[in-house]
């Protein structure tokens, strides 16, 4: 039996330290915001009426909803799809960092990791025979890229 999906299995969110840990995204996003941001500093020079800036780091940051609705009889399939996400947001003690993730989707992203930086979900349509789970699920994903490699200006544009 096939689960409820717009994406009929293509659109993925892929643990990169065990890709046996996955999340199948249920319905498409019905939009993506991507923000890139730069951080420049202030460069006082004596004698100079305006500073010069100097780059000194920066961030790109994905944002998109997810909508999770229960496939499974027993309604745990929706709050365990929350809480996965939300784990990856916690840090194992000192020795492990954040997990990182891959996300299959189509074309868009193919080599980028990210890590996740944020999850906030709302929870409804709960039935007291269900042990009041929640039937669904919108959860609103922050993830901050997340490279071994320092992307470059050229990395884009080519």
């Amino acid at each position: 039996m096939a689960g409820l999906t717009t994406t009929d299995g293509n659109l993925y969110i892929i643990l990169v330290s065990n890709p046996e840990h996955r999340l199948e995204v249920q319905f498409i996003p019905p939009e993506l915001l991507i923000q890139r941001q730069g951080d420049v500093q202030a460069v006082q020079i004596v004698g100079r009426n305006n500073p010069l800036y100097q780059y000194t780091a920066g961030e790109k940051l994905l944002n998109f909803q997810l909508d999770f609705h229960a496939d499974e009889e027993n309604r745990r399939d929706v709050i365990e799809k929350c809480y996965w996400l939300e784990s990856l947001v916690y840090n194992d003690g000192y020795s492990n960092p954040p997990e990182r993730i891959f996300i299959v989707w189509g074309q868009l992203f193919t080599t980028e990791l990210w890590t996740v930086k944020g999850v906030n979900y709302r929870l409804s349509q709960f039935h007291a025979e269900y042990g009041y789970l929640p039937c669904q699920a919108y959860l609103d994903l922050s993830l901050a890229l997340d490279m071994d490699i320092d992307v470059r200006k050229s990395d884009l544009i080519t």
